[in-house]
């Protein structure tokens, strides 16, 4: 390909209204172009990439035994409605009618639709187990589109979709399909840890994510920082010592400073409200306190006493007044406490008083933090921002039983067939790679999803007709090679070549100019590694492959 047959759309400056890194180098490097809040098109270089991932996860799929097929992306309401589904996903269906009124959606997912497909298609248990995939485009009314490709309202997904005669073979395949997701991301050269999840609008009862590390992220993961150990940040639990520090406290004259948080309870609760105390430095864990049975769910603050005074003789008599006395298990082997009041200009207010309340209950209520103990014994807990970049579902006999899709076993009892979902989003690996894979220059592409394996960049050779020579000799033997070239023979200065070329990530770069050619040298340049390095001719134009990777490994070295 020569530059001046190609869509190049790079920009040299940010662009505005881009928060994340990946919109912006997106942005940037030429590969979309926004069309409507939450709506972009792929560009040639955006497109190339995308491609090269979707042949690499469909040979995958295709190793694993998945058979592809390509589903409607419109689908019945009716379908929605009878799983329930349309009330579970509300304003994020995309609904409309055609002229004879019937009601339609723009398919999110499409596990209604598998399952009244394949009702008619299963006949024997002989068929099974049966894993089908496609990859298409979903739709979702976002609320708020952001973050360029990583929340819109059209996105590419790779579902698959299995059928199962008993659990175990479910669990089998649920296995297998997580290991080739593994492979999938690691070819991909993405940092990323998997997580327990729940089924949330999907069903089924066992779930993980894949979420790749991403400053950019808006979930947050508790990591450990020696083992693959991760987890949700609201789902992690804190480990506490078993000894306490309690005499190195007193003798260092250590005081906690104790912040109080007032919770709502239930109506019918014996308790006219809830009070929670935990170290300042710390946070609230709202998930781990809704299983407190007296709360009111969803779980509701209340505005602290206006007095402070009022709010230390509250503490005092919690029992007497019937309000529900929570402390972090942190702050239980704590013999002096500061309480901090924000109702002054946010000032310490030191007030003190014996630990030893009687009517106090210490529970883990709080967020993980950096440096607590990891979970699974090993090593300290790291916090992470991260993307969800896939979610593999156990749905069990959820929709099975929807749709009446069952099989007669060898007693002749007929068995509703068991289900697992298995969603990857392409566009949201794109936005990873780049999240995790970037320079001041712009993308670093892994090798084997560049838009291009390599590039080159001829100075001055529209007055040169040495390296004009050289240049094309280079440029066909490549193609011959069938090596993925682009030729840079704009009449440009090579700064400005090159700003490009590293903007767009090409991994691979020969520069070829008058002093190196009289050498019968030219100059490779390595983006990964950001070294450049003399090379004889002859020896590229043998074997180009050979001395990239020979002086990769070396600069790597």
């Amino acid at each position: 390909m020569k530059m001046t047959n190609y869509l190049l759309s790079t920009l040299h400056e940010i662009p505005k209204n881009t928060e994340t890194i990946s919109h912006q180098l997106m942005l940037r490097a030429g590969m979309i172009r926004k069309l409507a809040s939450g709506l972009y098109t792929w560009l040639p270089t955006g497109y190339r990439i995308l491609q090269k991932i979707v042949k690499i996860i469909k040979k995958e799929m295709n190793l694993l035994g998945a058979l592809e097929i390509c589903l409607p992306l419109i689908h019945p309401k009716k379908l929605w409605d009878q799983s329930k589904r349309t009330e579970l996903y509300g304003n994020e269906l995309l609904k409309f009618s055609n002229r004879r009124k019937k009601k339609f959606i723009l398919g999110p997912t499409h596990e209604e639709v598998i399952t009244k497909i394949l009702k008619n298609e299963i006949f024997s248990i002989q068929q099974l187990p049966l894993i089908l995939f496609q990859i298409q485009k979903k739709f979702r009314d976002e609320i708020r589109p952001r973050f360029g490709v990583l929340r819109t309202i059209e996105f590419l997904m790779k579902d698959a979709y299995s059928f199962h005669t008993d659990l175990k073979s479910l669990q089998n395949t649920y296995q297998k399909i997580s290991d080739t997701y593994i492979k999938i991301l690691k070819k991909l050269k993405i940092e990323f840890r998997i997580v327990a999840s729940t089924s949330k609008t999907m069903g089924g009862f066992i779930s993980h994510e894949f979420h790749a590390f991403s400053n950019s992220g808006e979930d947050i993961l508790a990591c450990s920082t020696h083992t693959k150990y991760a987890e949700h940040l609201k789902n992690a639990p804190v480990i506490y010592k078993k000894k306490s520090s309690l005499k190195s406290e007193k003798k260092k004259h250590i005081t906690k400073i104790i912040q109080t948080i007032y919770i709502k309870t239930k109506k019918k609760s014996i308790y006219k409200y809830a009070i929670f105390l935990l170290k300042v430095k710390h946070n609230l864990n709202f998930k781990k306190i809704e299983k407190i049975s007296h709360l009111e769910k969803p779980i509701f603050l209340l505005k602290k006493p206006l007095d402070l005074t009022d709010e230390v003789s509250i503490l005092r008599n919690t029992k007497k007044l019937k309000i529900l006395l929570i402390g972090d298990l942190t702050i239980k082997n704590c013999k002096f406490y500061t309480l901090f009041s924000q109702i002054k200009n946010l000032k310490y207010t030191p007030i003190f008083w014996n630990h030893d309340f009687k009517n106090i209950n210490f529970f883990d209520i709080r967020n993980v933090t950096n440096q607590d103990y990891s979970p699974d014994g090993i090593g300290k807990i790291t916090l992470k921002n991260s993307i969800e970049i896939g979610h593999i579902f156990q749905l069990g006999t959820k929709y099975s039983k929807i749709f009446q899709v069952s099989l007669s076993n060898k007693t002749k009892q007929k068995n509703f067939l068991n289900m697992g979902c298995y969603g990857i989003g392409i566009n949201r690996i794109i936005a990873a790679i780049i999240e995790q894979h970037y320079d001041e220059k712009g993308i670093i592409w892994p090798e084997i999803i560049a838009p291009f394996t390599l590039a080159i960049a001829p100075i001055n050779m529209h007055k040169n007709k040495e390296i004009k020579k050289i240049t094309y000799l280079l440029y066909q033997t490549f193609l011959i090679q069938k090596i993925e070239v682009i030729l840079d023979n704009r009449i440009k200065n090579i700064g400005y070549m090159l700003k490009d070329l590293e903007l767009m990530g090409i991994p691979n770069i020969l520069i070829i100019s008058k002093n190196t050619i009289q050498k019968k040298k030219i100059e490779f340049y390595s983006r990964k590694n950001n070294k450049k390095t003399l090379i004889s001719i002859k020896d590229i134009l043998k074997n180009f492959n050979e001395i990239k990777k020979k002086l990769n490994q070396n600069n790597i070295n």
